[in-house]
């Protein structure tokens, strides 16, 4: 009989005991596949929203925790900038509507006319223009979950606001975004004059070089206050994202904890069961090295199939999530390849770990006392 064949097998020979822990396994490959997953989506969302305007820098106040407005002034003298083509002001607040199970929906104040409304797909009404007033452009998803459309009002923190379009994005969290304009949303939040930052977009051809002299450049406009990134590297360092990602992996690693534990006691339980068996296959000529792999194959057999069906729940309860309305517009139901990756390499770290002390253990049996017990 094939070798990995004899260890499937003997897996199976104990259908309820290695169920239970599958499932403690799967449970634990399914925690981080989930909460990672989801905390990368965020990550990748972003990313996916400033490459696909054409956004190169992003400029923000300095903090430690929470970066401090900026003067909506310095937008002429980052401008002025050499090789910088555009610059976008923004400024970002939430807002909720709890009678929809909306309870975070982001607003972003830009100014009309600017290119960051040029990608965007119009699928009813038309674009923000200056001369609007207190009007307002819904995201996709958060249109579908208020039932409007262009036309319709919106009350936002006790203000009506018209609806003057509805459009679609590259990200889900795009889709479910606020647009309004930026004075309009400076007079909401009482912010006259603030930015939260600033978005640039370099000239046609600016090499990586080229791009970090930029960033030197504006950053001495005012080094006590602006601190400038490349997109990419300002989403991967936010604090938020970064510490999301962190609260993930420690709560998965709870899981971890649990499903390792569990393969262990199951792995020894099989060992006492199984003192006999190994005497007489030790009798045969089987090597200790041998042994070993057999009781490290079952284990990580065991493991590998719990994180198979962990894989799979984690992909069906983050689709369960893209359907509830307070998650509608942040989670996109996608899980990046890495991911998946990280939480099988688990499901194997879990089973060699589990099954290395039954492994040594077996190997130290001398065949004729196994075979007396």
């Amino acid at each position: 009989m094939h070798f990995l064949a004899f260890c499937y097998r003997n897996v199976l020979r104990r259908k309820q005991r290695s169920t239970l822990t599958a499932c403690s396994v799967a449970i634990a490959v399914a925690a981080v596949v989930a909460l990672v997953g989801v905390a990368t989506g965020f990550k990748r969302d972003f990313i996916q929203f400033y490459e696909g305007v054409g956004i190169d820098i992003l400029a923000v106040g300095k903090g430690k925790i929470l970066a401090r407005p900026l003067d909506e002034s310095l937008t002429d003298k980052i401008k002025a900038v050499e090789g910088v083509a555009e610059v976008v002001p923004g400024l970002t607040d939430q807002t909720s509507f709890p009678d929809y199970d909306l309870m975070i929906v982001p607003l972003n104040g830009i100014e009309p006319g600017t290119t960051v409304f040029a990608h965007m797909e119009i699928l009813s009404g038309r674009t923000l223009t200056s001369e609007d007033g207190k009007a307002v452009m819904l995201g996709k998803t958060v249109a579908e979950t208020l039932e409007k459309t262009a036309g319709d009002t919106v009350d936002i923190d006790g203000e009506d606001f018209q609806v003057v379009g509805v459009y679609d994005g590259f990200s889900v969290i795009e889709k479910g975004t606020i647009v309004m304009a930026i004075d309009q949303l400076q007079e909401h939040m009482d912010r006259e004059g603030e930015v939260s930052g600033f978005s640039i977009i370099a000239m046609n051809g600016t090499t990586a070089e080229g791009l970090q002299q930029i960033i030197a450049d504006i950053e001495a406009i005012d080094p006590s206050r602006i601190d400038a990134q490349l997109a990419r590297e300002a989403v991967e360092n936010q604090p938020g994202v970064k510490m999301g990602i962190g609260m993930a992996w420690v709560t998965s690693s709870i899981a971890m904890v649990i499903g390792t534990l569990g393969m262990l006691n199951t792995m020894l339980m099989s060992l006492q069961e199984r003192v006999g068996e190994i005497g007489l296959l030790r009798a045969v000529g089987w090597t200790r090295s041998r042994i070993a792999k057999m009781i490290l194959g079952e284990s990580v057999l065991l493991s590998l199939l719990g994180g198979l069906v962990g894989v799979l729940a984690a992909f069906g309860l983050v689709e369960m999530l893209t359907w509830l309305p307070s998650a509608k517009g942040f989670i996109s139901g996608q899980i990046d390849a890495t991911v998946v990756a990280q939480g099988m390499a688990i499901a194997v770290g879990v089973g060699i770990v589990g099954g290395l002390l039954p492994a040594l253990n077996a190997t130290r049996l001398a065949p004729a006392e196994a075979l007396r017990q």
